[in-house]
């Protein structure tokens, strides 16, 4: 077990949150406070890097590709920690932070902060996009709500 591995097993032994671990990969579910339910949440721990992906539970229609892309490009250029994906075979989003780090230079705390910087992004996207599917707002008004903090929300 590498320095990832620990810090990441640690993690979510201290939270509580019930997962399991195929080939050094963490994987849970979680639930969220947004109008989507809940995200899943992948951790590799290859060597020297912990990896964070957290997908949230929305099927995103095709006809909506377009906008979501265009959605996800302005918002990864204002995201300097972390990035946003669509998956278009699964027809998600998926949120990836990566962290590196030197042996030992990695603890429960770090993979905490990935895993909840993800999961708040995640979750200001289950808000966002039943409305933006709607058409109730274009794709540069959900770009600016998810530049907002929650409490401006």
């Amino acid at each position: 077990m590498n320095a990832g591995y620990k810090a990441t097993e640690k993690f979510f032994k201290q939270i509580g949150w019930k997962y399991e671990i195929v080939e050094n990969v963490f994987r849970c579910e979680v639930e969220l406070n947004s109008k989507t339910k809940y995200a899943v949440i992948n951790i590799d721990t290859e060597d020297k890097c912990v990896v964070v992906f957290v997908s949230l539970n929305y099927k995103i229609k095709k006809s909506m590709f377009a906008d979501i892309l265009k959605m996800l490009n302005l918002l990864n250029m204002s995201n300097p920690a972390s990035s946003l994906f669509l998956d278009m075979e699964e027809q998600m989003i998926m949120c990836r932070f990566g962290h590196f780090y030197l042996d030992g230079n990695v603890d429960s705390n770090m993979v905490g902060a990935q895993v909840g910087f993800s999961i708040d992004i995640i979750e200001k996207l289950g808000n966002i996009l039943p409305d933006l599917e709607k058409k109730k707002f274009s794709v540069e008004q959900a770009v600016a709500l998810m530049m907002m903090d929650k409490a401006e929300m």
